[in-house]
């Protein structure tokens, strides 16, 4: 069956947007955090590349505790940041835990990124353990 002019000027269109769009994916992902039932902690592994970072949402109710921890190359760094403002509200890197009383409900998101004035040339891969609990639970 022969492809008509049309047909192929798509296929071909989206033959160049998958792989841009991978390599897009790849520096400016996201990824919804999610906990397997009747637990509050998760760890996810990721990898930064370059000057590319991936953020990590976690949704959560005002009153609950998070915790943060990443393991990997001292030249990786976190920010959690608030929802709708996107403003910091706390920052870790290398092996440096966070712990944070959350006063707003919401989508918190957790950035990965270099550390700024790293060499941020390579690909450095991580684990980031999430926690997620009422601030009664150690």
């Amino acid at each position: 069956m022969a492809l008509t002019i049309l047909q192929g000027a798509v296929v071909g269109t989206l033959a160049l947007a998958v792989p841009a769009g991978g390599y897009w994916l790849n520096q400016l992902g996201s990824t919804d955090v999610r906990f397997l039932r009747g637990t509050d902690t998760t760890t996810l592994a990721g990898s930064v590349e370059g000057d590319g970072s991936h953020d990590y949402r976690v949704r959560a109710r005002a009153g609950q505790v998070l915790e943060v921890a990443l393991d990997g190359s001292p030249l990786i760094a976190f920010d959690v940041l608030v929802p709708g403002d996107g403003e910091p509200i706390a920052s870790g890197s290398g092996a440096q835990d966070i712990r944070q009383n959350l006063v707003k409900g919401g989508a918190y998101t957790i950035r990965v990124h270099h550390q700024p004035g790293a060499d941020d040339r390579g690909n450095d891969p991580f684990a980031l353990k999430v926690r997620l609990h009422r601030p009664t639970e150690s």
